[in-house]
């Protein structure tokens, strides 16, 4: 099984990955991401709450070549965000503890704009 449907190891804390370009910012609640020829999972955002909650994200997804989604990693597993192309809002069930926002591309060419509203 490759690395892309591979569930426990998309679950894993380890970021695998292969890119000739990643260039990007954080600033605040908005992360900025171009990515370019990438295989592997990395993670690209993490949480902690004492309680469950919903998060809304506005989020611009564009894959311009290969295979790219975003997934949600938790305590009781593994849920695909996105995959390939996406453009608007996401509202987010996240579960107390530690969740994190992971990337993961096989031959993948895309650019992430991801905004967390208040």
């Amino acid at each position: 099984m490759d690395l892309y449907d591979d569930e426990k190891r998309l679950a894993g804390k380890t970021n695998i990955l292969s890119a000739r370009v990643i260039l990007g910012y954080q600033k605040g609640r908005k992360l900025h991401l171009k990515v370019r020829h990438f295989s592997g999972v990395k993670t690209v955002g993490k949480f902690r709450f004492d309680m469950d909650k919903t998060e809304t994200f506005k989020i611009h997804f564009t894959v311009t070549g290969g295979q790219a989604k975003l997934i949600l990693v938790n305590a009781f597993g593994v849920k695909t965000l996105i995959e390939n192309t996406f453009d608007g809002e996401k509202s987010l069930f996240i579960s107390q503890g530690i969740t994190r926002i992971r990337m993961v591309g096989q031959a993948a060419s895309f650019d992430l704009l991801m905004e967390r509203l208040p």
